[in-house]
């Protein structure tokens, strides 16, 4: 997710080895998992776990990178994978803590990452936590995978 390569414009149309930039792109939330947490000797720390966990409502979604991307001054054309760390509120819309996101495949600095996983991941709608049957604030890794559409 760099600036367009050679031979392209970045417009979306075909550059000057004939091969169109992707438009669009899809982006694929997993579940939300319980991060684990670690003191200060690396050892794993307790936590209670809610009832119910969150889940993403819509787990795929195709996003235009017109709209999503180029607001960044970014393309994509490798998928790109990131762990990031969430807080899904009692009404199921998540805030993306942007300086936990972790790349795992792609070319992004840690900031990039941070702020593609916000722009993305902040628009979409989870089922809550519920704990004793209240909805309730709880943080959460996704996985969120971006890859080009042709």
């Amino acid at each position: 997710m760099l600036p367009p390569p050679p031979g392209t414009n970045g417009g979306g149309s075909p550059g000057n080895d004939g091969t169109a930039e992707a438009t669009e792109f899809m982006a694929i939330a997993a579940n939300p998992t319980l991060p684990s947490f670690t003191n200060a000797y690396g050892e794993t720390v307790q936590r209670d776990v809610p009832d119910q966990l969150a889940t993403v409502r819509r787990a795929e979604q195709k996003l235009a990178i017109a709209q999503y991307l180029a607001p960044l001054g970014l393309t994509l054309t490798e998928p790109l994978i990131l762990d990031v760390v969430v807080i899904i509120d009692a009404t199921g819309r998540a805030e993306v803590l942007p300086d936990k996101t972790t790349v795992l495949a792609g070319s992004l600095t840690p900031s990039q990452a941070g702020a593609v996983a916000a722009k993305i991941i902040e628009t979409w709608q989870f089922n809550p936590t519920l704990d004793q049957g209240q909805p309730k604030a709880f943080d959460y890794t996704i996985r969120l995978t971006l890859r080009p559409l042709a």
